[in-house]
């Protein structure tokens, strides 16, 4: 949906990908072509999902974080590796809920701003 009319506003997000298993040619296009139709223009974090250890082949990147970096260009932080979406054990991101992430300490924690669930009486 990136470049498109359906594509949802990324403004001001911590913007979640989950990557399955692949290549670094194959995440270097997909992040490179998210880059260049502006998805990562206005977010405020990116959040890579786990596992991100994608086979290097011949790739110049020495890991997977510097392969995230190079492609993304981007001056807000990036975490990768971080357990959401199709693990066993993850993190619940809810769509639209309110989070914020502190990254002052060596471990990034993660805040909700708002309750995750609400029952409407």
């Amino acid at each position: 949906m990136a470049g498109s009319r359906w594509m949802p506003p990324t403004s001001g997000a911590i913007l979640l990908l989950e990557v399955s298993p692949a290549t670094f040619d194959e995440v270097n296009d997909l992040l490179v072509h998210l880059r260049l139709a502006g998805t990562f223009d206005d977010i405020t974090a990116l959040v890579i999902g786990s596992p991100a250890d994608w086979d290097a082949g011949d790739a110049p990147d020495a890991s997977t974080d510097e392969l995230v970096l190079r492609c993304v260009r981007g001056r807000f932080p990036v975490i990768t590796g971080v357990a959401f979406g199709h693990q066993q054990r993850k993190i619940q991101f809810p769509i639209g809920c309110r989070v914020e992430f502190d990254l002052r300490s060596e471990h990034p924690v993660l805040r909700y701003l708002e309750d995750l669930v609400t029952l409407d009486h």
